[in-house]
């Protein structure tokens, strides 16, 4: 798991690149294998619970409450193939 550096900082406008290293980590996965997630992003915190500006965006949260649906959703696709 990358370490998050506290001195940097998301430049506006920046365009990231896909990270297939992430893609590759869960296309290798079998059932029953842990995958973590992590982000590097020094503001990351102030994103998920908010701040004295602005309002918690809660984007992990919400994506661990979605996850079982996104499962399923995926395996019916899989299996009607």
């Amino acid at each position: 798991m990358p370490s998050i550096d506290p001195a940097s900082r998301g430049r506006k406008d920046q365009t990231y690149a896909e990270p297939q290293e992430v893609y590759t980590v869960i296309a290798g996965a079998e059932l029953g294998d842990i995958i973590y997630v992590g982000w590097t992003a020094s503001y990351v915190g102030f994103l998920e619970n908010g701040h004295s500006k602005q309002a918690p965006a809660g984007f992990v949260r919400v994506s661990v409450l979605e996850w079982p649906q996104i499962v399923s959703q995926v395996v019916a696709e899989a299996k009607s193939r």
